[in-house]
């Protein structure tokens, strides 16, 4: 049998690329936060730590591939000192979630938390894809100083200054919103320069409510928006939740870009929430709306 130091590292690289999060597809949604991965990709994760640890060869191999997409939800402060300690290992980093058991294990300061998002992506020059909890202390100020994130392409956050956010991540393509009840006109905050997000062609709404006027208000930011998905929240969210007719009219008026749909209730196990807004009839009728302007739709229940 063939020792794996005689194999050449280009083979052996594209046999331990598979076991990646960021460069093999994975079940889970990409905006899934760590807490969701499910146990498959945990094992992925659990192999690449292993393959670091047996030989120099597959260490060098792994090492960068366990970086690409690290997993916060254990030994999380570990993580945190790795990036700051080793800026070999935080350029790797092209995926990072940063949930609650991450800042748990190191501050639960809201004021510590904001400054810990900026330090740790500011170390991370090849991030592509962030998932963060801030809080309503100058959330993203040094990223818009320092230009930290200028380049970033992907961003998920419960809660953002939308104007920060629009000065500091200039170039998204996909933004992940959480716990949404409301989105107020961007064309209110004041400042000069152009108050939409022209990069942006994926929009997700986790456990939002958000009415009529909300919606229109966000598509209209995103102007060549090519997916919308919306994970709907129920009234401990927010009390107003568009109907499917007023989504089929916002959708087909303000989304002319738009080439993919994600719906998905939040319907108790005795009385659907929303029910009167969220109707089979009415689903049926925004599934065939869509599909005449070519818009691939999809339900999850």
């Amino acid at each position: 049998m063939a020792q794996h130091s005689n194999l050449p590292d280009e083979l052996i690289g594209a046999i331990v690329q598979r076991l990646c999060l960021s460069c093999t597809p994975r079940e889970e949604d990409p905006s899934c936060s760590c807490e969701d991965t499910n146990q498959r990709d945990r094992g992925r994760v659990a192999a690449l730590a292993a393959l670091c640890q047996t030989s120099r060869q597959l260490n060098s191999l792994a090492t960068v591939h366990l970086y690409h997409h690290p997993l916060c939800t254990r030994r999380a402060a570990v993580l945190a000192q790795t990036l700051v300690a080793r800026k070999d290992l935080a350029r790797h980093v092209k995926h990072l979630c940063l949930g609650d058991t991450f800042w748990d294990a190191l501050s639960r300061r809201a004021e510590a938390r904001n400054v810990q998002v900026d330090t740790v992506t500011s170390l991370c020059p090849n991030l592509e894809s962030l998932h963060a909890t801030l809080d309503y202390h100058e959330a993203l100020q040094y990223m818009e100083e320092t230009g930290s994130i200028t380049t970033l392409p992907q961003l998920g956050v419960d809660w953002t200054t939308t104007l920060s956010l629009l000065r500091a991540a200039p170039n998204l393509t996909t933004l992940t919103l959480t716990l949404i009840s409301a989105c107020s006109d961007l064309s209110d905050l004041g400042g000069g320069g152009d108050k939409t997000l022209p990069n942006l062609t994926t929009l997700a709404f986790q456990f939002s409510t958000l009415s009529a006027a909300s919606l229109i208000t966000a598509l209209r930011a995103c102007p060549n928006l090519e997916t919308f998905k919306y994970h709907m929240g129920g009234p401990l969210v927010g009390a107003e939740q568009f109907a499917l007719p007023e989504a089929e009219h916002a959708l087909l008026a303000h989304a002319p870009k738009l080439k993919f749909v994600r719906l998905h209730p939040n319907w108790g196990p005795q009385r659907p929430m929303f029910e009167d807004e969220w109707r089979f009839a009415d689903r049926d009728q925004l599934e065939r709306a869509l599909a005449r302007r070519g818009v691939k739709f999809e339900w999850r229940s």
